[in-house]
């Protein structure tokens, strides 16, 4: 999905989580889950590197 798309695109941030276990994604399921703290998450988004099908959260 290219960044002009009109898809949609969920990104959720959390807290205080992390992975605990294996992911059970159904059959047209794509998620990423990536952990990074709140500058990071920050320059992510200054840079406009949330964009496409590439999504963050921390």
């Amino acid at each position: 999905m290219s960044a002009s798309s009109t898809g949609q695109r969920h990104v959720v941030i959390a807290r205080g989580c992390r992975p605990t276990g294996v992911q059970q994604l159904e059959e047209f399921e794509d998620c990423e889950p990536v952990v990074l703290d709140v500058a990071d998450l920050r320059a992510e988004l200054r840079a406009g590197r949330m964009t496409g099908t590439s999504s963050s959260g921390a």
